[in-house]
């Protein structure tokens, strides 16, 4: 297991997929940062600001993401890796989990690059420009904004478990990019389309499923006119144990698939 995880590194760092997700994020985190100071009279509420900031624009992530995930998972399949893995004693289970295992370094690396990237450029901006700072909610907003980082790296990998899992039926590129793709408009859809749905069933898919919770602990999902926010411990645990759940639940699934099927 211990070399299968170091050859997937290998191949994660050399892999061109990789180097352009990077540099995607490099030039998004210092654009966002210089756009989000460019104004004249701006005025920091509190040092944990550029970090509220940060976490609302990384949406975009939930669709990079998911792909690489796929492209990644599909490898083995597409050029035939996945044979001459096991055929060297990896089992299938240590494969799956060593696919998934490599997805959590690639999504901890890739928000720990955007948002170090954004922040530095965000305060040294602030400090050349001698942006005043202000000191209005900074505890309660630093609380809220490290658990948005926390909770966007936790969906992220429920996506990426998702996708995985897909793999593991599709195994094949094309197809498995296709309904990547469908997965992730598909939420969006049923987040925006069902919220106001007349149906009480409806909204309660729409209420549960994952991009609303994403907006909500981002602190952009707008109901009836209305900003709605996590606001009790019931909403924090509720958020926490969807994803978990989700990744559990593909886990089980994932392995069960993979294992009984022929390569």
């Amino acid at each position: 297991m211990k070399h299968f995880l170091q050859s997937q590194t290998f191949y994660i760092k050399n892999d061109s997929s990789m180097v352009i997700i990077k540099l995607i994020l490099l030039i998004s985190s210092v654009l966002l940062a210089l756009w989000s100071v460019s104004g004249s009279n701006y005025t920091m509420k509190n040092l944990a600001e550029p970090i509220k900031l940060i976490v609302s624009m990384s949406m975009f992530l939930y669709f990079i993401i998911p792909l690489h995930t796929c492209f990644y998972a599909c490898e083995g399949f597409e050029f035939g890796t996945i044979k001459n893995v096991i055929a060297a004693g990896i089992s299938r289970t240590n494969y799956y989990i060593g696919k998934l295992i490599t997805e959590v370094k690639v999504i901890f690396f890739s928000l720990l690059q955007f948002y170090l990237v954004f922040l530095i450029v965000f305060y040294t901006a602030c400090f050349l420009k001698k942006t005043p700072i202000a000191n209005i909610g900074l505890y309660n907003q630093l609380i809220r904004s490290l658990l948005a980082v926390i909770y966007n790296f936790i969906y992220l990998v429920a996506y990426s478990s998702i996708v995985l899992t897909l793999v593991m039926f599709i195994r094949k590129t094309a197809p498995s990019v296709v309904t990547t793709f469908c997965l992730v408009f598909g939420d969006f859809l049923i987040c925006g389309y069902l919220k106001d749905a007349v149906s009480p069933f409806l909204q309660t898919i729409s209420n549960n499923c994952l991009m609303t919770q994403i907006l909500k602990f981002n602190g952009l999902y707008v109901k009836n006119s209305q900003l709605i926010l996590l606001n009790n411990v019931s909403d924090y645990l509720k958020t926490f144990a969807i994803p978990i759940a989700i990744i559990i639940i593909c886990l089980i699934i994932g392995l069960n698939s993979f294992n009984k099927q022929d390569i």
